[in-house]
């Protein structure tokens, strides 16, 4: 293998890297703050806009598709046409969003606002192939670990936050406050010049728009059919016929891409253990998480009488939200450190483990204390999970392929995420929430993360190797 370092830019020296790591944080906490702010307000925001609930889901459901559909398309044009005018172009869309969000006196202005904030997980690819570019083997798995912190705080914050801001303000500020943020993440890239050096290497091509149309209504269609079933039911016409077309579309894409010239994803990418190891411990990661919040966040509200309900309210339901988070903040970076040091697919394994174990105690225990103690296992080994799965597939494909190979890897987490909640939602079928379905909806949660620690000894053996020169 031929060394090679970084390509020479702002973003390569010393100063250039914190500058770099800084605004990408900023970012990273910002996009999730902003699309989680959504959740914890939803009566105010129907009530405001005067709109049922079943007509305001739409709005959940237009954010999720519009992430789904733009992140593989974000993730090869920044292969492409490189990172940095990547990322000012998705923060310009989600920046209008926001404040589409923040000062819309209209549903239909709402949803718009609400579709371009979903693109907004487009970015996180792209702040990959930044990474990429900017840091060495060594730095680039810490980087990653920081930035995962971030997201976990962002999410965090937009929960906790939302609610004391919308009503101690107004429902403007809620959304302009991580939009304003955004703002000056965007004066960041263009004044430090963020990402000039990766831009420079950007792959020679155009955008594959025939593979990027059928991969992107594939999904379209297939998360509809996702979110459509719980609540039409899943053998419905129209959500039989969703999930259908988008398995057909799906077989279409792939193989077109394998005879097409100018492919969206090459086939073989597919076939790498630092693509598809990363992806099922990214799903397994993101079923995991989302059955055992779902279920967790049922049982806490359940009344005491019940002898395993605590009687959570809203508020208060925020404070065991809390303490995962700043959990999953803390021990993220830490994450990025140790595998740097061991290699990720360590790092990948103690993930599941943590998220098994999160879960089962979860599981046999009741208790406030115990549940907090639960819930920060679990966001600890989310935390540490995912920060291995990006730092994986950015440090084992070319230069050219980290956009569109952690797009995979983001869709993967996105599609765990809602099959695990369709997982919860399924163990609590019956209307009477008996503590056995609570339980066993916990232990299918551990189950899940069994696929992925079977899958993280499949990753690429990267200790020891974390600073040499990346694959060019």
């Amino acid at each position: 293998m031929i060394e090679t370092s970084p390509l020479k830019s702002p973003s390569n020296t010393s100063k250039g890297r914190a500058l770099t790591l800084t605004t990408l944080s900023l970012i990273a906490v910002a996009e999730p703050f902003l699309a989680g702010v959504i959740l914890p307000t939803l009566p105010m925001l129907q009530a405001e806009l005067d709109v049922t609930p079943s007509l305001f889901a739409g709005a959940l459901i237009a954010s999720t598709l519009a992430a789904v559909v733009s992140t593989p398309l974000a993730g090869r044009m920044a292969d492409i046409h490189g990172p940095r005018r990547t990322l000012l172009t998705l923060i310009a869309a989600v920046i209008v969003g926001g404040y589409l969000a923040a000062f819309a006196v209209s549903f239909p202005v709402f949803l718009i606002g609400q579709v371009l904030v979903g693109c907004g997980f487009a970015l996180i690819p792209v702040i990959f192939v930044v990474l990429r570019s900017s840091f060495e083997r060594r730095q680039m798995t810490i980087a990653a670990g920081v930035v995962i912190s971030m997201i976990t705080a962002g999410e965090g914050l937009g929960l906790l936050l939302a609610g004391p801001v919308a009503l101690s303000l107004s429902r403007a500020a809620m959304f302009a406050i991580p939009t304003t943020a955004l703002v000056l993440a965007a004066v960041l890239l263009l004044v430090g010049r963020i990402g000039t050096g990766s831009d420079s290497g950007a792959a020679v091509g155009k955008v594959p728009w025939l593979g990027a149309s059928l991969l992107g209504f594939g999904l379209l269609a297939f998360f509809a059919g996702l979110n459509l079933g719980p609540e039409y039911g899943w053998l419905a016409t129209g959500t039989l016929g969703l999930l259908t077309a988008g398995i057909v579309l799906l077989i279409v894409w792939f193989l077109a891409e394998r005879r097409s010239k100018n492919p969206l994803v090459e086939v073989g990418l597919l076939r790498e253990r630092g693509v598809w190891a990363p992806m099922i411990v990214s799903s397994v990661e993101g079923a995991t998480v989302s059955a055992t919040s779902f279920l967790i966040l049922q049982r806490i509200a359940l009344p005491t009488e019940t002898g395993y309900g605590l009687g959570a309210d809203v508020g208060q339901t925020g404070l065991f939200l809390i303490c995962g988070s700043a959990a999953g903040v803390i021990s993220a970076p830490l994450a990025g450190r140790v595998a740097a040091k061991v290699g990720t697919a360590l790092v990948a394994t103690i993930g599941c483990i943590l998220l098994a174990a999160g879960s089962i105690w979860l599981a046999l225990f009741t208790d406030a204390t115990q549940v907090i103690a639960g819930l920060v296992v679990v966001s600890i080994g989310s935390a540490t999970a995912a920060s291995s799965v990006y730092a994986a597939t950015a440090l084992a494909v070319p230069s050219n392929e980290v956009g569109i190979a952690t797009a995979l890897v983001a869709l993967a987490r996105s599609l765990g995420l809602a099959v695990g909640t369709q997982v919860g939602a399924a163990a609590l079928a019956d209307p009477e929430l008996p503590q056995s379905a609570f339980t066993l909806g916990l232990f299918l949660a551990a189950g899940l993360s069994a696929a992925g620690f079977v899958a993280s000894f499949a990753f690429p053996r990267d200790r020891g190797v974390v600073t040499e020169a990346f694959p060019n």
